[in-house]
């Protein structure tokens, strides 16, 4: 998909894979400023199927976010985005420590529930 998008040549993975020795290639890509962050997000969001949302202006519901402690929120990466009924959407951060599961491994919406 990076090669697709144009992040980077088919070449340059190649030498990229050859190096990267047992680190995850997605990670050596960015570390070593072969592949920007973005252009690794908006891939592996396309490859996972999911929508990418900006969040520059976005101010979660009051309600959502009384539901945890701030530093709660900002030590798990998450915020909270909507509520239908029990579930709540989150926005997750690359580097989350919420450990996020499927709720329905068969649902094909990709709906995901955090255990906090």
């Amino acid at each position: 998909m990076l090669i697709r998008r144009g992040a980077l040549t088919a070449e340059a993975l190649a030498a990229a894979q050859a190096e990267a020795g047992s680190d995850r290639i997605e990670r050596y890509l960015v570390k070593n400023k072969i592949v920007k962050p973005g252009a690794m997000t908006l891939a592996v969001a396309e490859y996972l199927a999911l929508q990418p949302i900006r969040l520059a202006h976005f101010s979660p519901p009051q309600a959502l976010v009384e539901l945890l402690k701030p530093d709660q929120w900002v030590k798990l990466q998450v915020v909270p985005v909507s509520r239908v009924g029990k579930s709540i959407t989150i926005a997750v951060g690359a580097n989350a420590r919420a450990r996020v599961s499927p709720s329905r491994p068969s649902s094909p919406r990709r709906t995901r529930s955090a255990s906090f």
